[in-house]
């Protein structure tokens, strides 16, 4: 028997199929897919990239690889372990420390994460779906994503990357599309991962292709200035690469303590600019800590069954979709004003909106789900390898790490999760009882 949550899922998503295997828009849909492929294949880029191979470090890479194998710790990028260790570690870092109770309410939710994870592991899956498109699909999210980039930024009047003001002039719907460039980003280095595996290309190549475009993917998404989507290309890309076996778990750890300098650097640069003379790693000791010490509050406050009752996580849809009854305000913003705070919004760690609603019971809840979603994905792309299953994977992961500090809140993100449960679900071989 399965649960009330996976039989409604089911049904979605056979409605949808359904209703997209009879309508022109899946005709049409195929025929621009085709196209951008092709357009691709022939493209000047591509040849262009065959350059870079020459100047593969080959010697370098090969004690790399030696290694690799000889110390192997890939048991440490498994979900179930990495995750609570970037969480403890997050925590471990901050010039804040929490109360008994909050450190309680973490504790909670890394086992129900753990919990879904191991639960999640007795799935089985086949042939994932989609598969088949893989290629196209990157392409296009990519195509997708830069175009709205490119009006984003005309939009703005300037790039807020090198003018912060310019943040103001953005797009929420732009910007949101946009962030389809990362998404397919790992998409496409999961495909050459598959290419990879099945003697189409080599490892050089492999490397120096997806090298290129995990640069090529940050560089572009960077342009809006947002912390969040760099640091989640970064460690989406690398781990695509990973667990398509084009690289190590060293090259991994090192794009992990890439992407935690990255956070301090531009909260260094901010600091700077601001007049405030501090070192690079307190800037990301101070950030850890008064997100901390916001999620201590509410903690201390609302436990154990929260106040909104699921206001804040309303807002979600309701702050993008005005005809969506429910606060026009997003939830970071909500928490923002809860401390009196008007001009910016505030993060309160993964699980401090959920608290905000639901208290721990609501942590507990929504853990267990996250730890079914990755776990699914992770033991999905153990089985399948598939290019879906490693880019699906890689993607929500490096949201949920990068979520221990920001949540996952926004609307975006969770078309993300939304999309990817689907695809995972529909993937999976059915138990017969």
């Amino acid at each position: 028997m399965s649960s009330l949550s996976v039989r409604v899922i089911s049904r979605i998503e056979e409605t949808i199929k359904k209703n997209f295997q009879k309508s022109k828009t899946r005709e049409l849909s195929l025929l621009i897919l085709s196209f951008l492929e092709n357009s691709f294949i022939k493209s000047k880029v591509r040849k262009t990239s065959f350059l870079f191979v020459m100047f593969y470090p080959g010697r370098f890479w090969s004690k790399i690889d030696k290694l690799n194998k000889r110390f192997n710790l890939e048991f440490f990028l498994d979900p179930f372990i990495l995750f609570p260790l970037v969480y403890i570690g997050f925590v471990g870092i901050s010039t804040y420390r929490p109360s008994f109770l909050a450190t309680f309410s973490i504790l909670i939710g890394l086992i129900s994460f753990m919990f879904g994870v191991k639960i999640a592991r007795k799935s089985e899956f086949g042939v994932t779906a989609l598969e088949n498109y893989s290629s196209r699909l990157a392409i296009s999210l990519l195509v997708i994503g830069v175009f709205a980039l490119v009006l984003d930024i005309e939009r703005a009047g300037a790039v807020p990357l090198f003018e912060p003001f310019a943040k103001k002039g953005l797009s929420v719907s732009y910007t949101m599309l946009a962030s389809l460039i990362v998404p397919g980003g790992i998409l496409a280095i999961s495909v050459i991962g598959v290419k990879l595996r099945n003697g189409e290309i080599g490892l050089r190549e492999a490397r120096v292709y997806a090298l290129l475009t995990l640069l090529t993917t940050t560089m572009l998404i960077s342009l809006v200035g947002f912390r969040t989507q760099i640091i989640v290309s970064i460690l989406g890309c690398s781990m695509a690469m990973y667990f398509s076996r084009i690289l190590g778990w060293i090259e991994i750890v090192s794009f992990f303590m890439v992407s935690l300098f990255g956070i301090s650097f531009f909260g260094y640069l901010r600091a700077v600019e601001e007049g405030a003379g501090i070192g690079i790693l307190e800037v990301l000791g101070r950030r850890v800590g008064l997100t901390l010490s916001i999620y201590d509050t509410l903690v201390n406050l609302y436990w154990p069954f929260g106040v909104n009752r699921g206001s804040v996580a309303l807002a979600t849809f309701s702050s993008y979709f005005s005809f969506i009854p429910g606060p026009s305000l997003g939830p970071r913003t909500i928490v923002a004003r809860m401390f009196g705070v008007y001009d910016i919004s505030m993060t309160s760690t993964l699980f401090g909106t959920v608290m905000l609603d639901f208290g721990i019971i609501g942590i507990m809840v929504f853990a267990l789900i996250l730890g079914l979603i990755i776990g699914a994905a992770y033991k999905a792309t153990l089985q399948t390898h598939s290019a879906i299953a490693i880019s699906i994977l890689s993607l929500l992961f490096a949201y949920v790490l990068v979520g221990i500090e920001t949540g996952l809140v926004d609307f975006n993100v969770f078309m993300f999760f939304f999309i990817g449960a689907l695809i995972i679900l529909k993937s999976r071989i059915p138990r017969h009882y």
